[in-house]
């Protein structure tokens, strides 16, 4: 299904005689504009049995608001106001008055009767000579792989609890650092995996997920994926996920609103750091201990299908800006080797994404 998006700005239509055609990509409509705290969310149907009526509304409404607030506070280097000011309560009243607007119009601008598709919005806090206006961008949420390609390439963020928009600048370098046919970049400090570019990180591990307990931006989805952890009472524990024990890992993926949970495939990992960590094994157990090899069912030291190198895959950063604290100085030297992994119906992230899609009510 596709439909011209539709901007907003504190509610009403962005243009000088009515509605303009934006960017359908949120992300080069947030380009275009200057920097804030931004969010993105999906939307949910409410019915009023009474009336007979309903409307859709931001899913995870009250998160995505806090979070909203908090980053632009953060960006302004403005104190944050107490819940319970009226400021506060003005803002939080500006915001949400913006999103029914927008969400009302678009409806009308598509005669949206009865069914109502799944909507992306995005939602950008731009700083005025007051306070900051709401900029709205919403259009039909686009269709997203089940599962993903991923590489750990990048180094973690340092302000990753802020929603900035500035970030899809910043991170261009690490974008063109991926291989070609590469849908996920996984931040690293070494051993420690941190989160994607756009998404939470978790691994499965002994039948335990984990995911990163700090330095990562706390999503909306990954919150969620807590809750369903507890209710399906899954083992989760909030540790690093490391390099070095990729070969106890059963399962990985990545969240986030569009996504929702999608499983990885296949991660490249830098085989420096597996071969390391496997000598330490030898040194402290004995030569008899599992060392990965190019032998090992778990870890394929041949380049997948996407991949048109050979195993010994030499990173494009060294293309990139030497300027750029985001990728490693030493990516261009490392060696990648190939963990694959099978996706499907039996995985605990695709259990995660059946309770999530059914606690939400998407139409995904």
């Amino acid at each position: 299904m596709s439909a011209p998006p539709l901007v907003t700005r504190n509610g009403e239509l962005w243009g000088s005689k009515g509605p303009i055609t934006p960017s359908p990509s949120p992300r080069n409509w947030l380009e275009s504009l200057p920097i804030g705290a931004y969010t993105v969310a999906s939307v949910k149907k409410m019915s009023d049995s009474k009336t007979q009526t309903s409307t859709i509304q931001l899913q995870h409404q009250t998160l995505h608001l806090k979070r909203l607030l908090e980053s632009h506070y953060a960006i302004t280097n403005t104190k944050p106001l107490l819940p319970s000011s009226q400021r506060h309560k003005n803002a939080v009243s500006r915001i949400l008055k913006a999103w029914k607007e927008t969400l009302s119009q678009f409806q009308l601008a598509q005669k949206s009767k009865g069914y109502i598709p799944p909507l992306m919005v995005t939602t950008l806090l731009l700083s005025n000579s007051t306070d900051f206006d709401t900029w709205v961008h919403v259009r039909y949420m686009p269709t997203a792989k089940l599962a993903v390609t991923a590489q750990v390439v990048g180094k973690p963020r340092n302000m990753p609890l802020v929603k900035n928009s500035a970030w899809i600048l910043q991170r261009i370098p690490i974008e063109k650092s991926k291989e070609a046919g590469v849908d996920e970049a996984i931040l690293s400090d070494g051993d420690n995996l941190y989160e994607g570019l756009t998404s939470n990180f978790f691994v499965v591990r002994k039948g335990v997920v984990e995911t990163a307990p700090y330095g990562v931006l706390e999503g909306v989805m990954r919150e969620t994926v807590i809750q369903a952890c507890k209710a399906e009472n899954i083992p989760l524990k909030f540790r690093f996920p490391r390099i070095s024990e990729a070969d106890t890992w059963t399962e990985c993926f990545v969240t986030n609103t569009v996504k929702v949970v999608a499983e990885i495939s296949m991660i490249l990992l830098p085989r420096h750091q597996i071969l390391t960590a496997n000598d330490e094994k030898t040194s402290s157990q004995g030569s008899n201990s599992g060392k990965i090899t190019s032998k090992s069912p778990k870890i394929s030291s041949k380049s997948p299908k996407i991949i048109s190198k050979s195993a010994n895959i030499t990173s494009k950063s060294a293309k990139t800006s030497s300027k750029s604290a985001s990728i490693s100085s030493k990516t261009s030297e490392l060696e990648l080797q190939a963990k694959e992994f099978k996706v499907g119906a039996g995985t605990i992230a695709a259990r995660l994404r059946r309770w999530i899609l059914r606690k939400s009510m998407l139409n995904y």
